[in-house]
């Protein structure tokens, strides 16, 4: 079987299941980051969306998990413009040696300026990155854009892998996969308008039927296996509630800071009812929501 798997993902939402999951079948989890780069996250505007591309940075070792939660949280924050991003500037200064920085070839700095005449260039600062290339998924423009990725990393010396992308395990599974990215494009079957869309390869079983060395043990042999003792969910803090907020808001001195909240919840639900923003025969909905939502809140 496996002894260890490569996931990238562009959040963090999978990660502690995906950590968890693999110490149960005893396989070394490998860990990306997948977001967007451009040249100014300052200019939320149509025209700086021409200078996005796509980087991933890996979890070398136990540490990388928090410079990488970094990076996102910065991303998701002050970079937000449709989705979380960086520029180029930004992400240098915040790269470390606990991350691995990867260029996809798809999606990457090189796709963009190859075969959208893109003008991208990348910042790495003190990291040299690594880049991929994929030879199975059988599309038209995949030997132009290999070349130009190996051309300039021949010119750059950075190291190039050969990798395989698989969001899917069978070729037949891919239009179930397509429903899926028709339904986050809000777009149809007949019309998905996925640019490069067009190939049902990117399947594990692809790789399995391909015969074909695995070129990226030297990738491998970067990381470190992760360690978190007690790595579970994130307890949230738990602030005080001041003398003046219980009396601004009818407050006991007695009430723990769950019930306090529960309090101003129902007070609020209520008001809602009366004002008839909520309607009265979804009343219990509304109801089993409320209590659902603070347990969930008391648990963290």
């Amino acid at each position: 079987g496996l002894k260890e798997v490569f996931i990238k993902d562009s959040s963090f939402a999978g990660f502690i299941e995906a950590h968890n999951s693999s110490q149960e079948c005893g396989v070394d989890l490998r860990f990306g980051y997948q977001f967007v780069v451009c040249q100014n996250m300052a200019d939320k505007s149509p025209e700086s969306r021409e200078t996005e591309s796509k980087v991933t940075i890996w979890l070398k070792n136990s540490e990388g998990y928090k410079s990488a939660v970094d990076i996102s949280s910065k991303a998701a924050t002050e970079g937000f413009y449709y989705y979380p991003r960086l520029d180029w500037d930004t992400f240098a200064q915040m790269l470390d040696n606990n991350l691995i920085l990867s260029i996809p070839m798809f999606d990457g700095f090189i796709h963009t300026n190859t075969l959208k005449n893109g003008r991208i260039v990348p910042n790495f600062g003190s990291v040299k990155p690594i880049f991929f290339v994929e030879d199975l998924h059988e599309l038209p423009f995949q030997n132009l854009l290999k070349e130009s990725i190996l051309n300039y990393c021949e010119s750059t010396g950075y190291k190039v892998y050969n990798t395989h992308q698989s969001y899917y395990y069978k070729e037949s599974h891919f239009k179930h996969y397509s429903v899926f990215r028709c339904i986050a494009k809000k777009s149809t079957l007949s019309a998905p308008n996925l640019d490069g869309f067009s190939s049902d390869k990117f399947a594990f079983e692809t790789l399995l039927n391909s015969g074909a060395e695995n070129s990226a043990i030297g990738f491998s042999d970067r990381f470190t296996k992760y360690d978190f003792p007690d790595f579970g969910w994130t307890r949230l803090p738990k602030p005080p509630i001041t003398k003046e907020d219980r009396e601004k808001y009818g407050g006991s001195e007695l009430e723990s800071n769950s019930k306090f909240l529960s309090k101003l919840v129902m007070d609020g639900f209520r008001q809602k009812l009366e004002s008839g923003q909520i309607p009265k025969q979804d009343y219990q909905k509304y109801i089993d929501r409320c209590k659902f939502e603070l347990n969930t809140f008391d648990e963290l």
